[in-house]
């Protein structure tokens, strides 16, 4: 993907470039939904008290710190238009907390 990124414009890309650079988009993502997906059914059931939530904490703080704070990531964690609800409410949680 990343010589296909390194050209400045998608003019620069033949057809054939820009439809396997279509095709790798469409998987990222995807990956990434899946990605996230698993982190908000993890943050459900930290929230339902369905895990260990204090070793999930140790486990799971920094990584949460970083999805919810991640520029990359930033439209998806939007508090009004979210889709990611347990995970922002789990690092609300926690950075709250330790102010």
């Amino acid at each position: 993907m990343r010589p296909l990124l390194s050209k400045k414009k998608r003019t620069e890309l033949t057809p054939d470039e820009v439809d396997l650079l279509e095709a790798h988009e469409k998987s990222f993502a995807a990956y990434t939904e899946n990605w996230l997906n698993a982190y908000e059914e993890a943050c459900s059931k930290y929230l339902d008290r369905k895990v260990d939530v204090v070793r999930f904490k140790k486990a799971y703080v920094v990584e949460v710190r970083q999805l919810v704070e991640s520029q990359n990531l930033k439209a998806r964690f939007d508090p009004t238009t979210s889709r990611y609800k347990a995970i922002l409410k789990v690092y609300t949680a926690w950075e709250n907390h330790e102010g």
